[in-house]
């Protein structure tokens, strides 16, 4: 008998991951929204706009309590 690849265990005759029908939804939704993301995007689109407005606004911020946090260190 070969025992190098047994391992005393039995083989396997079910994958490790079964297809459940949430799994089999979820790859049918990626696979509809990957379609989407072929699409070209609008870079002038309100949406586009807002999140630049936002990654601004939020760049601020952490330079902010960087600086802030740096004082309070030097305080100590």
């Amino acid at each position: 008998p070969d025992h190098t690849l047994s391992h005393g265990f039995p083989p396997m005759h079910q994958p490790l991951l079964p297809e459940d029908p949430t799994a089999a939804d979820f790859k049918q939704e990626l696979r509809r929204k990957s379609k989407l993301v072929e699409e070209p995007i609008d870079m002038d689109s309100p949406e586009i706009r807002e999140l630049e407005k936002f990654a601004s606004e939020f760049k601020v911020r952490r330079i902010k309590l960087a600086l802030y946090n740096e004082k309070v260190g030097a305080n100590e």
